[in-house]
């Protein structure tokens, strides 16, 4: 092989490369970097299991009526019965008998109602006079044959029934009161009533 062979052989390697570098420039500098993936986070939601504990609404302190009608108290029905001390009526009310005798003095005054058709447990309440009575009056007009209306009035600190009334038809019944300065709450229970009234009530005499 000549020299001019040997020539011809290195122009065309040499062409060669050029035309490739033209098509295929080298990347200086420059790295190819993969991206990395982001992680993904599971939030999770944590939910609180704390109890919301209820509580029994401070007592009402009935103050000395004037015999204005704006003195009345009116009681309410507590929304947490099953923190009393008693929230179920008892099986049997007849010990407590009939109406209690005719009221000695010869006023009274009202200083505390509930009027309503529906039963429940009233908030506690404290009365301030040594002699007092609960008046009833039941109506019935629907169905009078199939009334039934139950009442007790129970000690709020232990849970022991003071007295308690029951009709098996529309009517009124009184009961007398000598104990006080407690708190005190009212279970009730009827059946096809249509109304009733309860009034808290007590000789002007103790108002003093």
């Amino acid at each position: 092989m000549d020299r001019r062979d040997i020539l011809t052989i290195v122009v065309g390697v040499v062409i060669v490369l050029v035309i490739s570098l033209v098509l295929h420039p080298p990347q200086i500098g420059v790295q190819q970097v993969k991206e990395t993936p982001v992680p993904t986070v599971n939030m999770t939601v944590v939910t609180s299991n704390q109890t919301t504990i209820p509580t029994i609404p401070l007592p009402i302190v009935i103050a000395a009526p004037t015999g204005q009608q704006s003195d009345l108290q009116q009681l309410t029905f507590t929304k947490t019965p099953w923190l009393f001390p008693r929230y179920q009526m008892p099986d049997n009310l007849n010990v407590f008998g009939a109406s209690d005798p005719a009221w000695r003095f010869n006023d009274t005054i009202a200083f505390a109602y509930l009027s309503d058709k529906r039963g429940g447990l009233t908030n506690n309440f404290t009365v301030q006079y040594p002699i007092w009575k609960i008046n009833c009056t039941v109506t019935a007009v629907t169905h009078p044959e199939q009334a039934q209306f139950q009442m007790v009035l129970v000690d709020a600190d232990t849970g022991t029934i003071v007295t308690g009334m029951q009709f098996s038809y529309p009517g009124t019944m009184s009961r007398i009161l000598q104990t006080s300065r407690h708190q005190f709450y009212l279970i009730i229970a009827c059946q096809d009533v249509d109304h009733y009234s309860l009034t808290l009530e007590t000789s002007p005499g103790y108002l003093s």
